[in-house]
């Protein structure tokens, strides 16, 4: 027990790099090796390599949204060939549009690395990226400002 009349105050142990051991870590590094998420805390010395060569980045096969059913992602039967949409659309609206199930229109999203639950209305880009991956042309409700995102490779 502390004595009431003693002021002292500790100072934090330094966490030391864990390369060299012998500097405190400034630098907390996580990548992935093999597959597998590494925690590192380096000194700048020892960090130094990582800024100026650094890792390369996970395979696309780590980065790759879980395999969806093909079927999902076909074009559906009787799709339109365009489409005029307002800045938002709830998922079950597109969907009747686009004559696809909502899930299929869900499966559609997260190859496109879209992730939206099935309650959140569509802002017209997201909307965007499921017409383009049909292949159906889309144009704006008259008097409704929409912007498409950049076409994504």
């Amino acid at each position: 027990m502390q004595n009431s009349s003693d002021s002292r105050v500790t100072e934090p142990v330094p966490i030391l790099c864990g390369e060299c051991k012998a500097r405190p870590a400034a630098v907390f590094l996580t990548h992935v090796v093999d597959g597998k998420l590494v925690h590192r805390n380096l000194c700048a010395h020892c960090a130094s390599p990582y800024f100026d060569h650094p890792p390369e980045a996970p395979s696309a096969t780590f980065l790759s949204p879980p395999s969806v059913n093909p079927d999902f992602l076909a074009r559906p039967r009787g799709c339109p060939e365009s489409l005029a949409l307002p800045a938002s659309v709830s998922l079950d609206e597109l969907s009747q549009k686009l004559r696809a199930k909502p899930f299929h229109i869900l499966a559609v999203l997260v190859t496109h690395g879209v992730f939206v639950t099935g309650k959140q209305p569509l802002d017209y880009a997201t909307a965007a990226t499921v017409c383009r991956h049909y292949g159906v042309s889309l144009r704006p409700v008259e008097g409704v400002e929409a912007s498409e995102p950049p076409q994504r490779g």
